[in-house]
């Protein structure tokens, strides 16, 4: 018998990292899906992988990680500016690539900011 209730500590663990990545990105409207896509989202839909019935402490550390990268980059993503930032045409010009890369090392390191911010309140 579990004190999770008819849960499982897949199921609480859901419910634990759904409610850190929505604290982390500073947004209640996120919607957290689990399953066998790789992290990432789009608009207010994030996906992560699906843990095990039973995971163990390294499963946990890698989806804690997966989703506070993805919690991170919702707070600091502006879709509007990266869209008027990125050039324009009809076929992207090989520049397109390099601002959508400038733009994630951007976002890396305001990330790693903010990682070692989070590491101290963990």
């Amino acid at each position: 018998m579990t004190t999770q209730g008819d849960d499982g500590p897949a199921e609480t663990l859901k419910r634990a990292v759904s409610a850190c990545l929505r604290a982390i990105a500073e947004r209640d409207d996120v919607t957290v899906a689990f399953g066998g896509e790789p992290p990432g989202f789009a608009g207010n839909r994030v996906q992560l992988p699906a843990p095990s019935r039973l995971p163990s402490a390294s499963e946990v550390s890698r989806l804690r990680g997966a989703a506070d990268a993805v919690a991170l980059r919702l707070r600091h993503h502006d879709s509007s500016l990266h869209a008027s930032r990125l050039p324009t045409g009809e076929a992207p010009p090989p520049s397109a690539r390099g601002a959508v890369e400038l733009w994630r090392a951007w976002v890396e390191g305001k990330i790693g900011r903010d990682i070692g911010k989070l590491g101290a309140v963990i």
